[in-house]
């Protein structure tokens, strides 16, 4: 009786334990999707799709030669002149160049260096701390970030960092727009590296605000920052909303922050 009642105990404690949930937290499920590939559709039925007339490929063709050669035209006069003015704009030794809004010490755009530093709310139970710093002299920076997410119920870390350089380009006194690449760190339940590109664009039409976007897509981890800067002589009051994505999964959420430029 006693060897029954035992085997009926141990039967049901293994029945609980086995049932209880496992769920791993959002930053597991984060890592986990990164770099998975979506299903691939299926093919179409070629054989209709083979009968497309040849004028209209030609035409096609045609078209979009002419897309990509005015698209080349386009991004090689903006990255010579964009990047010829940023040099301009710091080198204000030269007093012949009348057309020149030569750069003053503070400013948000093309700074020789900058250090930034916030805080983002993603849920009840998440939160992540965002620091960047970027060195550089008129075209060409270096730049570094660490952003470290953490995690309570259950207990977890997610941090990703990048080293990356610029290629600054100067659109006028007020515009900067950069194409920068480099390697993504990420660091949680595995270590991972990929390559990476960012295209920041930064508009100070006002010498008390600003506005800041900042894509980056890399290691399939689309990255999105959005900000408002409400600015002094040589830092900034940030409020922002920052996008992290894969395929399936997401962590987004507001922030609040501060930029320290000279």
């Amino acid at each position: 009786m006693s060897r029954k009642f035992h085997h009926s105990l141990l039967f049901s404690l293994v029945l609980a334990v086995t049932s209880l949930p496992c769920h791993a937290g959002k930053l597991g499920d984060f890592e986990k999707s990164i770099g998975k590939q979506s299903d691939s559709p299926s093919k179409p039925d070629d054989s209709r799709s083979s009968k497309t007339s040849c004028d209209e490929d030609s035409l096609s063709l045609i078209l979009s030669c002419l897309a990509a050669e005015l698209v080349f035209e386009i991004a090689t006069e903006l990255l010579i002149t964009g990047g010829h003015y940023s040099f301009q704009r710091i080198s204000n030794t030269d007093t012949t160049e009348s057309s020149v809004h030569y750069r003053r010490p503070g400013e948000a755009v093309i700074p020789f260096i900058r250090w930034d530093l916030d805080s983002t709310r993603v849920a009840s139970n998440l939160d992540s701390s965002d620091h960047r710093i970027e060195a550089g002299y008129g075209t060409l920076a270096m730049g570094y970030s660490q952003r470290r997410f953490r995690e309570t119920e259950p207990d977890d870390t997610l941090e990703i960092r990048q080293l990356y350089g610029l290629y600054r380009m100067s659109l006028g006194p007020y515009v900067e727009f950069d194409l920068g690449m480099g390697s993504q760190q990420v660091k949680g339940q595995q270590h991972q590296s990929h390559f990476f590109a960012t295209t920041p664009l930064l508009i100070h039409t006002s010498e008390r605000f600003g506005f800041e976007f900042r894509p980056a897509w890399g290691g399939g981890i689309q990255s999105y920052d959005i900000s408002l800067l409400v600015k002094s002589s040589y830092g900034s009051l940030k409020l922002g909303y920052k996008a992290l994505s894969t395929r399936s999964e997401s962590l987004n959420g507001p922030y609040l922050g501060f930029a320290l430029h000279y």
